[in-house]
């Protein structure tokens, strides 16, 4: 990606990131809560289904889908990226929104998280928060296929 588009990039996020904060603040608040609960069964109000990292120039992308697991729409969600080292400590972390806003009951939205690349990261782990802070727990499907098939393997 070149330097302009980066910078091009920047500002469209960044732009998004402030129409959801005005959009939030004239409903009164109500934006950055989901309308219905999460399954009962399953206590997450969404679903990781998909995660790549790609490490490209100077920068570190990680590209994936979420689902929502609700019956009701999400308003404002976030992800944030935390990138951690060989010794699971964390160097950085970087946020993000949603491709799809707001995100519809069963509707799989993508979402792109880049950032300068640093040597020193090994592993990422994704979460997802509400524009107030308030973290949205979600299922981790791509982590759990992960573990399933190197339990396979041994």
């Amino acid at each position: 990606m070149r330097k302009d588009q980066l910078t091009l990039f920047s500002l469209v996020l960044v732009w998004a990131c402030l129409g959801l904060s005005c959009n939030g603040a004239t409903t009164g608040g109500t934006a950055n809560r989901p309308t219905s609960s999460p399954p009962a069964d399953q206590g997450s109000a969404l679903e990781l289904v998909a995660l790549h990292r790609e490490r490209e120039y100077d920068y570190l992308t990680a590209q994936g889908r979420v689902k929502n697991l609700t019956s009701g729409q999400l308003s404002d969600v976030m992800v944030e990226v935390e990138y951690y080292d060989s010794n699971d400590n964390m160097v950085t972390s970087k946020e993000g929104v949603l491709d799809y806003r707001p995100l519809m009951p069963g509707q799989i939205s993508p979402f792109t998280v880049m950032l300068h690349d640093d040597p020193a990261i090994k592993t990422c782990r994704v979460k997802f928060k509400h524009l107030s802070g308030e973290i949205i727990p979600h299922k981790d499907s791509v982590h759990k296929e992960a573990s399933t098939q190197q339990k396979n393997k041994k």
